[in-house]
Parts: C-alpha cells; structure tokens; sequence
C-alpha cells in the first residue's frame, strides 16, 4: 500500500519536472531567437567623430569646438566610460574651446587592440590617435576617475605635450592598493571571479540578451538629449565595451604601478575637483556602517595625495555632488566646465605655456 501511494506522488512530481524543464527550454530558446532578431533589426550608428587607425586597430575620436590660442582639451574617461558619456563636458566647453574626447581600445566605437590595456600602452595608443589627428601641443588634460593614472603617465611619458590637468575625482596611485583589503573583487581570488563575470556578460551581449533584459541601463536616460542615449545604448546594446573593460579592469594594479613613478608632478598646473570630504552616510538613516567610514577615509586622503602631486595645484569642491553626477549630472558637470575653462584661460595667458 506504502509502496503504491509513493509510486503515485513520484508520478506527478516527475512530470511537473519535466513539464517545468521544458518551460524553461522554451524560454530560453525563444529569448535566444528573439535576442538574434534584434540584433539583426538593430540599427547601425556612425561615430560622430573620425576613426584614426593607430597600429593594428582604430580608435574613435571626436574633436569639436573653436581652434583658437587656447590649448585644446583632452578629455579622458574613466573606467569603463566612453567618450559620449562626458557629453555635457564637451558639449559646455566647445562653445569656448576646441575640445576632443575618445575612445579608448574596446570602448564605445574604438576597437580592442592586441596589447595589455595598462596605462603606459594606453598613453603610447593616445600619443599615436593625436599625432594623426593633429592635434596641436602642448594641450590640457580634464580627466575623471581611472583617468588620473593614464594622465599622470602620459605627462611623464611625454612631459612637453601636457601643459596642464584638471583632475576630476581622479584616481591616485596609491588608491587600489588602499582599498583592497576592503573591497574582495580586488583580492587575487575577486578578480579571478569578476574576469569570469565579464566573460559571461559579453557571451550573453553577443546573444542578443542585453537588448531584452536591458542590462547595462545607466543614468545617461535621465537628462541626456535623446540622440546622445541612443549613441551610448547602441555601442553598450552591442557588449563590445565588455573586452576593453575586461582588459583595463585587469591591469589596475600595473597601472596603478606605472603611475607611481610618475606621482611628482613638479609645478604643472592641477586642479583637483572632487565630492565632498570627510561626509559619512549611513544606509537607511542608521549609524555609519564601518565601511562607509573606511571608503569615506580613503577618498578624502586620495585626493589630499592629488593635491599634493603638484607644487602648483588647488583642489575645489563640488557641493551635493558624487562620483558619477560630476559627469553625468548636467547641474554639477557644468560646474566642473567653469574650472576646466578656468585652467584653459590661464595657461593662454602663461608665458611658460607659450614658449612649450
């Protein structure tokens, strides 16, 4: 009798099994089919700027605004950003300044290069991209986040072209190792586990799923003119960036290396625009939680080491702002305009930037 009554429930819990597996084929061969049908219904957007060929691969530059006295700007992005997504930047300062952005290899419509993406290669690449664009020396640099390593090895790299730089919450060389006791993806085994991440990620970009599942949405929707968000979906849409991500993620502590040696700025001129300091928010209303603290610590010495870096420097702070609204929001990005502009109408007045 046992035996019989558990025959009968295996029985129906056997076929809602396979009636559920089956289920979750369809899924998932229908998703598939569906995510190569938008790809294949996707439509193609031309850079706005100029594909330069640097060696092996090309790399997308955009250079707007007005050639005058003034030293071009260069923006550099940071990790895992790509040129349009500094728009309201450029979109400011080319109205008094000639102005180019790019793309690093593997970012937005720049192609992955054949070399380690750490910030000595990134500054040869960016060397090649504005000798063949023409791009007159010396210029400035206005560089967010990740950016300030490629910044401060291009400068020693090629220290006659770079006139002066605008830091923006840019990192330090001393930062990844500071933080990676307390965050475990940079830990030998959390990097290991966040390669693998990004593999599967663009595995599932080049299946089409990211255009269903919507998995790179970002602020850009909010605020952005709407062919501006539909530059960055097309390039994000496609999963490109995963591998120039992949590779600059990789080589954050070479780089981070790298740019130690070129820590001395001596007295070029720096301004240091960064977030708040020494402000610690609790989550949900509660006492700080302690690596709020610790992170919070971290980023106020950080940026007390940039202002350091040059005998010439200043450091300014952008109220009510944080890391990505510098960017991305147009009310704090418009005031990191004025000090760009600021450090662009100084140097055209210098003396010692005229005879560089």
């Amino acid at each position: 009798m046992n035996i019989s009554l558990n025959k009968s429930l295996k029985q129906p819990v056997k076929k809602s099994f396979k009636i559920l597996l089956s289920v979750i084929a369809v899924i998932i061969f229908v998703a598939l089919i569906l995510g190569q049908f938008l790809n294949l219904l996707a439509k193609d957007i031309p850079p706005p700027g100029k594909m330069i060929n640097v060696g092996g691969h090309s790399l997308h530059i955009n250079c707007t605004g007005i050639a005058s006295e003034r030293p071009t700007i260069i923006i550099e992005t940071g990790l895992g950003n790509s040129a349009m997504e500094y728009y309201w930047l450029q979109n400011a300062l080319e109205k008094s300044d000639r102005v180019c952005s790019y793309d690093r290899a593997g970012m937005g419509w720049s192609e992955i290069g054949d070399f380690d993406a750490d910030s000595i290669n990134i500054a040869t690449q960016l060397h090649m991209l504005l000798n063949k664009s023409d791009i007159k020396r010396p210029f400035m640099f206005a560089g967010h986040s990740a950016a300030g390593l490629h910044m401060r090895v291009y400068a020693h790299k090629y220290p006659d072209e770079v006139a002066g730089m605008v830091f923006i919450d840019a990192v330090h060389p001393d930062q990844f190792s500071a933080q990676r006791p307390h965050i475990p993806q940079y830990n030998n085994e959390g990097m290991k586990e966040m390669m693998s991440m990004l593999n599967i990620m663009e595995v599932v970009a080049n299946l089409g799923l990211v255009r269903i599942l919507n998995l790179f949405s970002t602020p850009f929707d909010d605020g952005f003119p709407e062919h501006i968000s539909q530059q960055i979906h097309y390039y994000n849409d496609k999963g490109t960036i995963l591998a120039g991500l992949r590779g600059e993620f990789s080589a954050k502590s070479v780089s981070s290396e790298q740019a130690s040696k070129a820590e001395n700025l001596g007295n070029m001129p720096l301004t240091i625009i960064t977030t708040p300091l020494g402000k610690v928010e609790g989550r949900n209303g509660k006492a700080p939680v302690e690596l709020d603290y610790i992170m919070t610590k971290i980023h106020e010495e950080i940026q007390q080491k940039n202002l350091l870096s040059s005998t010439n420097s200043k450091m300014v702070i952008i109220e009510g702002s944080d890391h990505l609204s510098l960017i991305f929001k147009k009310e704090h990005a418009l005031q990191v305009v004025n000090h760009i502009k600021e450090m662009s109408s100084t140097l055209s007045k210098n003396s010692k930037y005229t005879k560089l």
